[in-house]
């Protein structure tokens, strides 16, 4: 496959305020939106922790992280996407999302870096335009380091 048709198999999460932008490899499971149970002095942009196999992961909102959006959201699912980092204590965070995020192949010509987009904060890897569309690229990594001591005192 010629260089510049090299395709990259990845996903959006639609969020009040645009987009996130994953590799399709990092998703793990979309659960439907449910009540979530409180993480003790986390940062402002995390919605909470679910159980999942027995153990608690933390949600987080990226319209509250990268846009500073406080209010309620309608949000309709919770996406599971892996921590790269083998973090025992955190092997996946959830986002969420006012949608199902939708699957497709991007060309690597397709996406552009604009920094213009949003701003750079914790959390957030880079700001890209998605076919014309603007996105954030979450740093799960940078999240994670971030929550895993909150989930390891849930533990």
């Amino acid at each position: 496959m010629p260089q510049s048709l090299q395709l990259l198999r990845s996903f959006l999460i639609p969020l009040q305020q645009g987009w996130a932008l994953l590799p399709h490899s990092s998703l793990v499971e979309v659960l439907p939106y449910t009540a979530l149970s409180t993480i003790k002095d986390a940062p402002p942009w995390v919605a909470g922790a679910l159980l999942w196999h027995d153990r608690p992961l933390p949600v987080v909102s990226l319209d509250s992280l990268a846009y500073g959006i406080a209010g309620p959201v309608a949000y309709t699912k919770i996406v599971l996407v892996k921590n790269w980092d083998d973090n025992a204590w955190l092997p996946c965070i959830g986002l969420l999302g006012t949608d199902p995020p939708h699957l497709f192949e991007l060309e690597r010509r397709e996406l552009v870096s604009d920094v213009a987009v949003g701003p750079l904060v914790m959390g957030v890897s880079c700001w890209v335009l998605v076919r014309g569309k603007p996105a954030l690229i979450p740093d799960i990594a940078a999240i994670a380091a971030v929550l895993s001591p909150y989930i390891q005192a849930m533990s």
